[in-house]
C-alpha cells in the first residue's frame, strides 16, 4: 500500500505524515526531499524549487512515479510507505490509483479561504521561526500563491474522484479528517 499525501505548502502534510509515524509506524518520504536533492545534487535535471509546486509536479512525476511503483511492486520489502509533497498533482495521483486499484490511498489537503495575513500568523504560531529570514511581503506572497494553489487542488481533486481536506477554517480538523481517511481504507 501506498498513501500520497498533496497539497498546499503549510497545509499540513508533514503533520499528517509524522502523526501516522507516531501512530501507525508507518514510514514516509518528504518529495521535498527528492526535490532539493536534484536541485542541489544534479543540476542537469534543472530543478528549481522556487517555481511554482505545479511545475515541479510536472517535472519530478515520472521520477515519483517510478519510485511508487517500485514500491508497490516490491511490496514484500516495502509493504507500506507515505510520500507527501507539493508536486503531487491530483491527475498523475488519479492515474497512479486507476493502474494499482486498492494499492494506493491518496487525499491532498489545502487552505481555499485563508487570508494571507492570518494564514502566516497561523504558521508563525506553529513554526515561530519558518521563514524569519524572509520579509512578510515575500511570505504574504507566497502564502497568497498557496491559496490559488490549494483552489486548484480542490478543482482538479473534485475532477478526478479524490479527497479534499481544506484546512482554512481549521487546520487540526482538516489534518485530522486526511489521516482518518487514508487509515480508513
Amino acid at each position: 500500500m501506498i498513501y500520497l499525501v498533496g497539497g498546499a505548502s503549510r497545509a499540513g502534510k508533514s503533520t499528517l505524515a509524522r502523526r501516522l509515524v507516531q501512530q501507525r509506524g508507518i514510514p514516509y518520504f518528504p518529495i521535498d526531499a527528492l526535490m532539493m536533492a536534484f536541485a542541489n545534487g544534479y543540476a542537469a535535471f534543472g530543478m528549481d524549487p522556487n517555481t511554482p509546486s505545479e511545475t515541479r509536479g510536472e517535472q519530478l512525476w515520472p521520477i515519483l512515479r517510478a519510485l511508487a511503483v517500485n514500491l508497490l511492486e516490491e511490496e514484500r520489502t516495502h509493504p507500506t510507505y507515505l510520500l507527501e509533497g507539493d508536486e503531487l498533482l491530483p491527475k498523475y495521483v488519479a492515474e497512479l490509483s486507476s493502474a494499482y486499484p486498492g494499492q494506493v490511498r491518496a487525499c491532498f489537503i489545502g487552505y481555499t479561504r485563508a487570508a494571507p495575513a492570518e494564514k502566516l500568523q497561523q504558521v508563525r504560531q506553529a513554526e515561530p521561526d519558518w521563514n524569519t529570514w524572509c520579509p512578510d511581503q515575500d511570505v504574504l506572497a507566497f502564502l497568497a500563491y498557496s491559496v490559488r494553489f490549494s483552489r486548484y487542488l480542490e478543482s482538479e481533486c473534485a475532477a478526478y474522484g479524490l479527497p479534499y481536506f481544506d484546512g482554512s477554517d481549521d487546520f487540526a480538523r482538516a489534518t485530522e479528517e486526511a489521516g482518518a481517511y487514508l487509515l480508513a481504507g
